[in-house]
């Protein structure tokens, strides 16, 4: 199954779709700008969330 048609993302699939290092995922976690969950070691991003939080932080760009 492809990166883009799971529901649960790893980093690595994270980085792959939204070319976002996982540094900066780390990052975002830590400040809790991003949701995920934690089973062991292994860190999941719910991809539906992760688009939603992407669309509502667009930055709209109007023509002058």
């Amino acid at each position: 199954m492809k990166p883009n048609e799971k529901k649960w993302i790893r980093p690595d699939d994270f980085e792959a779709l939204y070319g976002v290092p996982i540094k900066t995922q780390n990052q975002w976690r830590h400040k809790k700008e991003i949701p995920y969950s934690k089973k062991g070691n292994y860190v999941w991003y719910d991809r539906e969330k992760i688009d939603k939080i992407l669309e509502n932080n667009e930055i709209s760009i109007q023509d002058n």
